[in-house]
């Protein structure tokens, strides 16, 4: 008899069972690096959809019924027979997603209740030994894994689920399957960064840019080192991100690594990190995955286009360019959607920019994970940053040491120092006196830590000419804000500019003077980064002051701040912030003050997969997502396209995201009066926007976002 696995294509065919359990079989065995792992993989890609063989399923296809049919239990009962544990989880989710023990033993309960599973054994054990796939050898090769934890479960499912998808794909729409086709890490990357390097730096002279080339061509000696953990430890402006980049491809290429990924902490500056990395690959070679990228709606899109949309479901490109948030939780995830592209992430070479801004709270498990990943993956990983954290603690417990790619740290912020800093956080200052300061220089940006002391300041500078940045504004309007303000500092004109934390890490633009409120000390030499990038002037100034009226976000950043006061004010102790030394000893102080999130740890090990999910955030996502008319025409037009073509929704949603504003759900909750529901969990703001400000609260007494 013929079992099929899914209906009637276009071409109306049947998409044959034995070869679908053969093709998945065989791609999730390629899927894994580990040659024990391959193997598994391979029973787990056979066994996933045996269940399909149940008369009953065979006659939903036939007749294209919509009636429910359980075809994971045999897989699952299989698994159990032969004392599999980890393909138990693997077969149980691999359509709803990784779940717990409490509730796959539920559901394992209703099948045998149900009494579906005994009918078919015996037709599939005959399958099974017509394959040789069914032997107690598979026991042993679980039993003498080296490393049994739920990442290697995680990998192991997401090898699955993609091979899966990619083989019902090719039956289902082959059209796809061709589009997907990437270029791979090779040789002539490496010929196009050169060539593009070169002319980059063709020309250039002085101090910054010789230090610059002799950054990049330590990293290119560094990448002759084994794999494992690196830092590139460099000042702003100092040219780590072509230098990583160059590492990172050197490195792949000599060690046969697979792909590069780029993580980087903000969506601010994604964009212009993917800019840069286009402009010298071609477009199949740099996958941008963030959730401003749009996908396709009805053939709207050029095929690069969608070639984008495919290649981020599985990261099926050489060079990816993604947040630190869409890393970290989908290596913790879940769901079949976001752990697909996890074995992606074997033999590759992670690069983690601004690696300060990982939560300390989650700073155990993301180090358990990294070196998971090392250990046992084939992955590289790198920490780059002008400010490194204290990551050597978690490294030395596994004996495991992080080289330094760049050439004495110390000499090398010496040599590149181009801002002076100015302690004046013993003194309260009021807002006029930051604004006389910031106009005793023509291009000044002060940093505070909240919307509100940005509004606030913003308004007694009493000048329409002074821009403003914050998270009140939506994407769109702080891109456009952005482009307006390094025409000015370009054309050397006076600029003056208010702004939140949102301008500190990785913002490429150049200001004479910043002026920085108190805060976590790598958010000052953050902000200090934005002074006399270039190195314009011998010597620009940071000045750190103390806002009389000046608010600070809670929880770790206070921690972060006081300690910072702390030691600025402090005169026992040489405090130097051109000094890269300065903060591992910081980071490490700080942290002694933070709870650490044990129950995540808790919960991997007990393999609470759909638990650890719900708890892994590396961001505070109790916000709600608000669109503003920034750009009437087009948003109402997108809007409209939502109303009456439901059915794209999700696309056209993406396509809105520079137009919206996260408010916390507390803010949300006080103007619901100007917020209407659009869809589920999307609200339109029908206040005011202001051109400047972006959210005005017309209920709030200052009629504006607090």
């Amino acid at each position: 008899m013929n079992y099929y696995a899914h209906s009637k294509n276009e071409s109306g065919s049947f998409h044959s069972l034995t070869s679908h359990l053969e093709a998945v079989a065989e791609l999730a065995a390629d899927f894994m690096v580990d040659p024990q792992l391959k193997q598994l993989a391979y029973v787990t890609g056979f066994w996933h959809d045996l269940g399909k063989i149940h008369p009953d399923f065979q006659r939903k296809l036939i007749n294209q019924t919509h009636d429910y049919v359980d075809h994971k239990g045999l897989g699952f009962g299989l698994a159990k027979k032969y004392g599999l544990e980890l393909l138990q989880y693997i077969i149980a989710g691999h359509h709803g997603g990784l779940s717990n023990p409490e509730n796959i033993d539920a559901w394992w309960k209703e099948i045998l209740d149900r009494g579906e599973i005994s009918t078919i054994v015996r037709k599939a054990l005959e399958l099974l030994r017509r394959y040789n796939i069914a032997n107690d050898s598979l026991e042993n090769i679980e039993q003498s894994l080296q490393i049994r934890n739920d990442l290697v479960i995680r990998m192991m499912f997401s090898a699955l689920v993609d091979a899966d998808f990619l083989d019902t794909e090719y039956h289902f729409n082959p059209d796809d399957s061709k589009i997907r086709i990437s270029q791979k890490l090779d040789g002539k990357l490496w010929n196009q960064f050169q060539s593009s390097h070169r002319n980059i730096t063709k020309g250039k002279t002085g101090r910054l840019n010789k230090i610059r080339q002799k950054i990049f061509l330590a990293c290119l000696k560094g990448a002759d080192n084994d794999p494992g953990f690196f830092r590139l430890t460099v000042p702003t402006g100092g040219g780590k991100t072509l230098s990583s980049l160059g590492f990172a491809l050197k490195h792949a290429l000599k060690h046969n690594k697979q792909r590069i990924i780029y993580a980087i902490p903000f969506t601010s500056i994604i964009e212009q990190t993917a800019g840069i990395f286009k402009k010298i690959f071609s477009d199949r070679a740099v996958l941008e995955h963030h959730t401003g990228i749009h996908t396709k709606e009805s053939g709207e899109y050029k095929e690069s286009e969608l070639w984008n949309r495919l290649a981020a479901e599985n990261w099926d490109a050489p060079i990816i360019i993604t947040t630190t948030v869409q890393l970290f939780e989908s290596l913790l995830a879940n769901s079949t959607s976001k752990c697909r592209k996890l074995h992606s992430i074997q033999n590759s070479v992670i690069i983690l920019d601004e690696v300060q801004t990982l939560p300390m709270e989650l700073l155990p498990t993301i180090m358990d994970v990294l070196k998971t990943l090392v250990l046992n993956f084939h992955v590289t990983v790198v920490f780059c940053t002008a400010t490194q954290p204290a990551l050597d603690e978690f490294l030395k417990e596994s004996e495991i040491i992080a080289t330094e790619l760049a050439p004495e740290p110390p000499k090398l912020f010496r040599y590149l120092e181009r801002v002076r800093y100015k302690n004046y956080s013993h003194e309260k200052w009021t807002w006029e006196r930051v604004v006389e300061e910031m106009k005793s220089s023509k291009r000044t940006m002060a940093v505070v830590n909240t919307k509100k002391d940005a509004r606030e300041l913003w308004e007694v500078f009493e000048d329409d000419s002074i821009y403003h940045l914050s998270s009140a504004m939506c994407g769109a309007h702080r891109k456009d804000i952005l482009n307006e303000i390094r025409s000015k500092l370009n054309d050397k004109k006076t600029c003056y500019l208010v702004s939140t934390q949102v301008i500190e890490a990785g913002v490429d633009v150049d200001f004479d003077r910043v002026l920085r409120a108190i805060g976590p000390l790598d958010r000052i030499v953050q902000a200090g980064g934005r002074c006399n990038r270039e190195g314009r002037l011998d010597y620009g100034e940071v000045i750190i002051f103390n806002p009389e009226k000046g608010s600070f976000p809670k929880g770790i950043y206070s921690s972060a701040l006081h300690k910072a006061g702390q030691l600025l004010n402090n005169p026992e102790v040489n405090l130097d912030l051109n000094n890269p030394d300065t903060f591992p000893a910081y980071f490490s102080a700080v942290r002694q003050n933070i709870t650490e999130r044990v129950d995540i740890e808790k919960a991997r090990v007990g393999f609470k997969f759909k638990t650890v999910a719900e708890k892994f955030k590396l961001i505070d996502d109790d916000t709600v997502p608000v669109i503003v008319s920034y750009k009437p025409g087009k948003v109402q037009s997108l809007l409209e396209r939502l109303k009456f073509a439901p059915e794209n929704s999700r696309n056209i949603i993406r396509k809105l995201q520079p137009y919206i504003v996260n408010l916390y759900r507390w803010e949300a909750n006080r103007c619901g009066a100007l917020m209407s529901e659009i869809i589920p969990g999307l609200f339109l703001w029908e206040g005011q926007y202001h051109p400047r400000l972006g959210l005005i609260k017309e209920i709030d007494l200052q009629g504006l976002v607090s």
